[in-house]
């Protein structure tokens, strides 16, 4: 490619011909001169050449002073160095400063040639390049503008605003002076301009006009852009017709058109505005669906709303009311009325009215009413009729004829079968109501039957527990019921007296209204076990309540509490006398059974005197075992021999069991202990925590088949050591758990065939515990064994 300008700078006169007129010329390059190096670096920079030639050692400025002058102009333009003389690090300093080529003087034409045309192309390149680059850059700014105005277009929901827009966006991108939208009307199918910017207006307006145009006409029916030339002198500039396609079909036209002078639209105005187009027919059906949306979405908010009225409230007259009021302003009703049935099975009647008396529900002229609600209650379906004065199912009515009804719309509220109706009706015009109407009222309607049947079944609740709070305020027991986190949901007065709760109300947490500490660990350790639990408490004002705590599924937990303290106090003076009777007994029984021992000595007896000695002497031990334990009970109930000192329990534990291996090893069981490392002590009495470990681990041994496991646990929970005694054996029968700890009580079945004591051993337990402030509990079951649990409180060790 010749034609390119090519400075040649260079001292030697006939370099520079040979360059010009033997190189150059003859391959139609232009040539230009300089004749040393400052004159050259001013031409390049003002001439702006394609090409340098440039020799190395010139006066004034040197090959390469020239060369680091025009980078540091910022010039770009490619540099043959040509010399004589040259070396390999000169060669270096000119490729790094950004000469193309390098030739040696002197050289052939054909070598300059070819050194001009590799340093040429890449120049050539490049502006390719940049032209490219500056079309791209272009091209860019056009989308992003179309871009921007597609966003601002179709992010507006107002019809006559996008119309504007669009209009607007069309006259910008096309240059055009004047531009116009025009639409399709969707019920006659003629062509409306709906928005247009005229010369000289920087806005587009909103307008509605019919057009007549055939060449819309004819951009309507092939769905394809046309753009129209002028004809020679005429005063009509070029224009251009965009059709706006939805899903393929045309709903309207977007025109623009210029000054006759101007040229004509190129097949890139119609790429623009056939995109700009696309973001007009879509912008056009958002707009349509968001007045459907917005529609629906009133409708839900309406509905919204009324749920929430109704869930809020549960008073039946109030729901019937507000449904009411909802149903007449949603439909925009004249009048209205609600029936509803008393019983499921009951007449309907009515319960609220809008704008109609009571009297006119009875006359003559409301028949056609009573004839729809009729359908309505034998069908389930809902009636609409537009137009009542033409519906053949209607017309003719005196009533339709005598109030001039025209809307109709009557749903039912169906819960378990037909339970009321919704009437409305408007005489003003035809098709005042509508499907979306009878929607909307069947939705309501839906709402209203949920809520009426919540507001009867809540009256039904109430009903019942204000029979149960007469019952309970009546009642002497103290009862608490709480829920499975332990707050309260009910309590009667018994119980408000017994813990002090004062005014406080139900919905509290039980620790903070109750501060029994006894209380609380037995309702805690029902939750835990899931079984019932009983102990006997003891009140801050000196009362013993006997307490059942009983876990209720889905519930949480129910409290009985009954005074005992009158029965304690028989129980104390029982104690008094039968200790005072032991006591007294004690003696002549232990003289009677050394008088028994040596009366063998006093001469022979006879083997039937044997036998009624031998038969005394066991019912007087007997007897002397049932005195000495009274008597050890009401030691322990009195308090003597009781000094308290800090304890070792798992020391305690593992020497009275070690005392018991040889027992439990002769029926063939295994006696296991366990007792957890670092234990705390105990404030107790170590001959006393010895009798609850025998008397316990005793018993599981005595009820324990041979072959059996009994399982002795010691350990530290929550401030407090818990001794355990487990075993598989014959169990205890739920109907004497709670009567296993009272004094001369013992179980009936196999555990009383199995006993040979007098029912004071679990007494003495308790009365022991109980004396260390602790606690006693027993879970059992029938044939699967028995553990009895015992908590102790910890001594805290100072540091």
């Amino acid at each position: 490619m010749a034609g390119e300008t090519i400075l040649v700078v260079d001292d030697s006169a006939e370099a520079c011909d040979f360059a010009v007129n033997y190189v150059l010329k003859p391959n139609g390059y232009r040539a230009l001169v300089a004749r040393n190096g400052e004159d050259g670096l001013r031409r390049a920079l003002r001439d702006n050449p394609d090409l340098i030639i440039l020799d190395l050692e010139m006066p004034r400025m040197t090959g390469m002073e020239v060369l680091e002058a025009l980078n540091e102009a910022g010039r770009s333009i490619p540099v043959i160095l040509s010399t004589l003389h040259g070396s390999e690090a000169m060669a270096v300093r000119a490729f790094r400063l950004g000469v193309k080529d390098y030739i040696v003087k002197p050289y052939r034409v054909e070598e300059m040639l070819e050194a001009i045309e590799r340093a040429l192309s890449e120049a050539r390149l490049r502006r390719e390049r940049d032209q490219l680059t500056a079309n791209l850059l272009q091209r860019i700014r056009e989308q992003k503008t179309l871009y921007s105005i597609g966003q601002a277009v179709t992010s507006s929901l107002d019809l006559q605003q996008i119309l504007n827009r669009l209009v607007e966006a069309a006259v910008f991108i096309t240059r055009a002076h004047s531009g116009a939208l025009l639409l399709v009307e969707e019920d006659t199918n003629n062509l409306i301009l709906r928005a247009v910017q005229k010369p000289g207006q920087r806005q587009a307006r909103g307008t509605r006009q019919l057009v007549k145009d055939p060449i819309a006409q004819q951009v309507l029916r092939s769905g394809q852009p046309l753009p129209r030339s002028p004809t020679p002198g005429s005063s009509v500039g070029p224009s251009l017709y965009i059709p706006l396609l939805v899903k393929k079909k045309p709903i309207g036209i977007l025109r623009v058109e210029r000054k006759p002078e101007e040229q004509s639209f190129t097949q890139h105005h119609i790429s623009l505005l056939a995109a700009l187009a696309d973001y007009a027919a879509v912008a056009l059906e958002n707009a349509r669906l968001y007045a459907r949306v917005e529609q629906e979405l009133a409708d839900r908010t309406t509905l919204y709303r009324i749920s929430s009225t109704l869930a809020a409230s549960i008073d039946l007259h109030e729901i019937l009311r507000t449904v009411l009021e909802e149903a007449v302003r949603t439909t925009r009703a004249e009048r209205g009325y609600i029936l509803l049935r008393e019983t499921p099975h009951g007449p309907l009647t009515v319960h609220f009215t809008h704008n109609l008396e009571q009297e006119a529900l009875e006359s003559e002229s409301f028949k056609i009413s009573r004839a729809i609600i009729d359908r309505v209650v034998e069908t389930g379906e809902p009636v609409l009729t537009v137009n009542a004065q033409e519906d053949p199912r209607f017309a003719g009515r005196d009533s339709v004829i005598a109030y001039g009804l025209r809307s109709i719309l009557c749903v039912p509220i169906i819960s378990e079968g037909v339970q009321g109706v919704i009437y409305v009706d408007n005489h003003v015009r035809a098709g005042h109501f509508t499907l979306r109407h009878q929607e909307l009222l069947m939705a309501i309607a839906a709402q209203a039957a949920t809520a009426i049947r919540n507001a009867r079944l809540f009256a039904e609740v109430e009903a019942e527990r204000s029979k149960l709070e007469a019952v309970l305020r009546g009642s002497a027991n103290a009862v608490i019921v709480t829920d499975p986190n332990d707050r309260v949901l009910l309590f009667n007065e018994a119980a408000r007296q017994a813990f002090g709760m004062g005014g406080r109300g139900t919905g509290i947490l039980l620790p903070e209204i109750v501060d029994n500490q006894n209380l609380l660990s037995l309702i805690q350790h029902a939750a835990e076990s899931g079984q019932a639990q009983w102990a006997e408490i003891t009140l801050n004002d000196g009362r013993t309540m006997s307490v059942d705590v009983t876990p209720i599924s889905d519930v949480g937990r129910v409290a009985v509490m009954q005074d005992i303290t009158h029965l304690k106090e028989l129980e104390q003076m029982k104690s008094d006398f039968v200790a005072t009777v032991s006591h007294d007994l004690r003696s002549p029984l232990s003289a009677v059974l050394s008088l028994l021992a040596v009366l063998p000595q006093a001469g022979p007896l006879t083997p039937k005197q044997e036998e009624f000695i031998a038969s005394a002497q066991q019912n007087l031990t007997h007897l002397l075992e049932l005195t000495n334990e009274l008597l050890d009970l009401a030691r322990l109930e009195a308090g003597v021999d009781l000094t308290m000192t800090p304890c070792d329990l798992g020391e305690i534990v593992q020497t009275s069991v070690e005392g018991l291996q040889a027992q439990a090893r002769s029926k063939g069981q295994e006696l296991r202990v366990n007792i957890a490392p670092n234990l705390p002590p105990v404030q107790g009495n170590t001959v006393r925590l010895s009798q609850v470990v025998s008397n316990l681990v005793g018993n599981a041994i005595k009820y324990t088949p041979p072959g059996g496991a009994i399982t002795v646990t010691v350990e530290e929970v929550a401030g407090e050591l818990l001794l355990h005694v487990q075993d598989n054996g014959i169990g205890i029968a739920p109907p004497d758990l709670p009567y296993i700890f009272d004094k001369f009580y013992q179980a009936k079945g196999k555990r009383n065939r199995n006993s040979s004591g007098v029912g004071l051993g679990l007494a003495i337990v308790k009365s022991a515990v109980e004396k260390h402030h602790g606690r006693i509990w027993v879970e059992s079951e029938l044939d699967r064994g028995t553990t009895f649990h015992v908590a102790l409180p910890a001594l805290k060790v100072k540091e």
